[in-house]
């Protein structure tokens, strides 16, 4: 185009001067008419580039979007996972809970029982002791009344021995007669030691 120009201003300087100026005029409008297109093509790479741009951003737009989408989905699907999760550990928990508190129940109750029984086993055993002293209280006292019953029947036996010596002495025995009541005058044997319980 600058030689096309310059073959131009070339023509003009050998032209008159109407002409040169039609030329000059003619050569202000190339020039006017050069710098629009210019500017027209700057304007449609601008637009261009900016269609581009534009296209570019809706896309990533798209994509992000999508993106937030997924990421909404996980956390909705972690969230209620979550939530599951601490309800089934809660449902157990109670569960447990529930379990012990009868574990505990349970536990309270034989220990009741069990000490109910030690109460009885205490009470019979004071009882056995009381019984047990009253018993050895009322042997020794049999066994005292025995010793004087049996000192008693001694000194009767005695007494019988020298009245039945004092009868023997005034009247002779009759054969085996004397032999057999002696027999059954013999003295028990006295008793040392009171029977054990």
């Amino acid at each position: 185009m600058d030689e096309d120009l310059k073959m131009q201003a070339l023509d003009s300087a050998l032209q008159s001067p109407s002409e040169t100026l039609l030329s000059i005029r003619l050569l202000d409008f190339k020039t006017s008419l050069l710098e629009t297109i210019e500017e027209l093509r700057i304007r449609r790479e601008t637009e261009i580039n900016y269609e581009d741009q534009l296209s570019k951003t809706v896309v990533e737009k798209q994509e992000l979007e999508w993106q937030k989408e997924t990421l909404q989905h996980q956390t909705d699907t972690l969230q209620q996972q979550n939530k599951e999760a601490m309800a089934a550990f809660k449902k157990q928990l109670q569960a447990r809970m529930f379990a012990m508190e009868e574990e505990k129940g349970k536990y309270q109750l034989a220990v009741e029982i069990k000490e109910k029984e030690i109460d009885g086993l205490k009470e019979t055993l004071k009882e056995l002791q009381i019984s047990k002293h009253t018993l050895q209280k009322k042997l020794n006292e049999m066994e005292e009344n025995l010793r004087r019953e049996m000192d008693t029947i001694k000194n009767e036996l005695n007494s019988l021995k020298k009245t039945q010596g004092h009868l023997d002495d005034c009247h002779p025995p009759q054969g085996n007669q004397h032999s057999e009541q002696v027999e059954n005058l013999q003295v028990p044997p006295v008793l040392t030691e009171p029977p054990t319980l």
